[in-house]
């Protein structure tokens, strides 16, 4: 019956608010938060950076203008932004260099685990539309950073191209702002939430233009409408287990997980996959299973003589995860005691004490050596990671993924680090829209075009 309601239920919203020109998102993850802050969900994505722009977009081959119009390096430290002359916030106020200041702090002042990823010193505006950037130490991957950044108003308007309309428990509506300064294809953007597969694509059928995420393409294909658009999309996943003391553990432990990865087809992904947040969602929860204990099988790697208890610490967030690994080793004499933490001076003060950890990470080296780089820095010798990094531009991210296993296995060499690998496909269902950047937490209003 549920089944039967999902298409009328969508046209009923179509018709009574007469949204014909809308585009429908269609995600897997209910939403939770709207914030500009704090670590979103896929659907939380799609509203955050649609009600709020950055001062850079990134791309899968470099960057275009956001609210900031142009940018250059004045030393390895100084990084000046020319911001846009004509950006207003939903609440008509016009938007300045100080607008960018309070941004930046603020934002350091919610997430303080990214704050030391920054090497931030100062922000000082220069002008009413120009603010310089002035960092501790040369940060190659400064540049994608400031992307992750939604510029705010001190009363948290955005500046984005749609304002939030409505936001139920399963749908948020956002809609055409008036005072954008460019051209926005659609009147409204609707983000709904639907857990099952086949009913994401059956709503799609529905809409004159949508999206729908993560199709796996297990399902019943024959179940589906015909007529709709799809793409396959290879989404790359890397699981990285370090050891911080491997002295403390039986050399069978580490021979398990060694041979195990190694037997991993490693082949890089031909699309540079950009994330903000290293997290491992549910829907990769396969990854992690088949890396540990079928590649065990496929190894021939037998259990241990004798039983060991490992520790290991993981995020909160990714707890499944963590009991998926547990359930693994099991069956190889090798007894997984989990430690959860939330941050990062949690995260340090445990990952010191125990036999083993792990990180979970997409397929983007950006996260890698941006994000853990501070953590690690602590108690690994990252040198040789650091002088790698200074022969990289910034705006190369072309170079990064040329070279990304080079950077794995520079930090597999210093930790030791053993990068667990694997591949999964999906499908994204389109109906009459097209998008030039690749669709994995989010879809940029600027790279949507209605065919």
């Amino acid at each position: 019956m549920v089944k039967r309601l999902i298409i009328p239920l969508i046209l009923l919203f179509t018709c009574c608010f007469r949204h014909n020109d809308a585009l429908y998102i269609f995600f897997s993850s209910p939403w939770h938060n709207l914030s500009p802050y704090g670590t979103p969900l896929p659907p939380e994505y799609q509203a955050r950076f649609t009600l709020y722009e950055p001062l850079v977009w990134v791309k899968v081959n470099g960057y275009i203008p956001a609210l900031a119009k142009s940018w250059v390096t004045i030393d390895d430290t100084t990084w000046v932004f020319h911001l846009v002359t004509n950006a207003v916030f939903h609440d008509g106020t016009r938007f300045t260099a100080g607008d960018v200041v309070y941004s930046f702090k603020n934002y350091m002042e919610k997430n303080p685990d990214e704050k030391r990823n920054f090497y931030i010193k100062s922000i000082v505006p220069l002008d009413s539309f120009t603010v310089k950037f002035i960092l501790h130490r040369n940060n190659p991957l400064f540049l994608p950073m400031v992307s992750s950044v939604p510029i705010v108003s001190k009363t948290l308007e955005g500046t984005g191209p749609y304002f939030l309309y409505s936001a139920k428990t399963d749908t948020i509506i956002l809609k055409r702002f008036r005072g954008y300064r460019n051209p926005v294809p659609f009147e409204y953007q609707y983000i709904i939430s639907i857990g099952d597969a086949e009913k994401r694509v059956e709503a799609l059928s529905g809409v004159n233009y949508g999206v729908a995420f993560r199709i796996n393409p297990g399902i019943n294909m024959d179940k589906l409408p015909g007529g709709l658009n799809t793409r396959r999309v290879k989404t790359y996943a890397l699981k990285y287990i370090a050891f911080s003391n491997p002295g403390r553990l039986e050399k069978e432990i580490r021979h398990i997980i060694y041979y195990a990865t190694r037997k991993l087809d490693f082949t890089p992904s031909g699309e540079m996959i950009y994330q903000f947040v290293p997290l491992l969602s549910n829907f990769y929860s396969p990854v992690i299973e088949d890396s540990l204990e079928n590649l065990c099988k496929k190894a021939s790697i037998k259990p241990l003589k004798k039983p060991v208890t490992l520790s290991l610490v993981h995020w909160i967030t990714i707890k499944n995860e963590g009991e998926m690994i547990k359930n693994a080793l099991e069956p190889y004499n090798i007894n997984t005691k989990l430690i959860s933490v939330n941050n990062i001076e949690e995260w340090m003060k445990k990952i010191k004490q125990a036999d083993m950890f792990i990180i979970t990470v997409f397929f983007d080296p950006n996260d890698i050596v941006g994000v853990w780089l501070n953590v690690f820095e602590e108690f690994v010798n990252s040198k040789r990671i650091r002088n790698y990094l200074k022969g990289v531009k910034p705006e190369s991210f072309i170079e990064l993924k040329k070279n990304s296993d080079r950077i794995q296995w520079m930090l597999f060499e210093e930790m030791p680090l053993i990068p667990l690998y694997n591949r999964v496909e999906t499908m994204v269902y389109t109906n009459n829209i097209s998008f030039e950047t690749f669709p994995e937490q989010f879809i940029p209003f600027y790279s949507i075009k209605k065919k």
